[in-house]
């Protein structure tokens, strides 16, 4: 089966609307805004056990909460793209889909980047 140009193109620009429209809420001050408090902890709860998960270990204080928040976006994009659930708040839907971005990213990251087994 061939996809044609137009097509591909067309779907890359829904997919880069959602992309803006998902992030765009996050600096509105709607439903979906979150303190810069709440993206810390959650940073580091689903940072921390992403790297548990991903092994050896945790990848220390700030790594696992920049790890944690780069999981809550990707996560958040990728749920609320594929099943309309975002990232809410400090609950336990936004911290299991935080856990899953983070998991991706650290499995992206070790693909492409050679050396990075054991640290983000």
């Amino acid at each position: 089966m061939r996809i044609s140009h137009g097509s591909a193109n067309a779907n890359a620009n829904l997919g880069v609307a959602h992309f803006v429209r998902y992030f765009s809420a996050y600096v509105d001050q709607g439903e979906t805004h979150m303190s810069i408090i709440v993206w810390i902890v959650l940073g580091l709860i689903a940072g921390w056990l992403a790297g548990q998960v991903m092994g050896p270990g945790g990848y220390g204080v700030l790594g696992d909460i920049i790890l944690g928040i780069i999981g809550a976006l990707i996560g958040g994009f990728l749920s609320s793209l594929l099943f309309g659930i975002a990232v809410t708040g400090l609950n336990l839907t936004s911290i299991i889909i935080a856990i899953i971005g983070a998991i991706i990213f650290i499995a992206i990251l070790r693909a492409l980047v050679p050396g990075t087994r054991s640290h983000v």
